[in-house]
């Protein structure tokens, strides 16, 4: 595989794209929400050889976070 692309959802919003991620380890540095307010992060991935997507969607991870 050449890459994975990487999708975000926050709260209720729609599935956006986040990367095309060609090095391992990424690290999401989207602003935290304001001091005392939480929302929650989901995440999923897929693969991609050269410009077509391969497989199925992983499993969705989920995290809450605080600001």
């Amino acid at each position: 595989m050449t890459a994975v692309e990487i999708q975000k959802r926050v709260g209720d919003e729609p599935w956006h794209l986040l990367v095309l991620d060609t090095v391992p380890n990424y690290v999401d540095m989207e602003l935290l929400p304001p001091s005392g307010q939480s929302v929650v992060w989901q995440y999923r991935i897929i693969y991609h050889f050269k410009d077509e997507r391969v497989g199925l969607w992983s499993d969705v991870v989920t995290i809450t976070v605080t600001g």
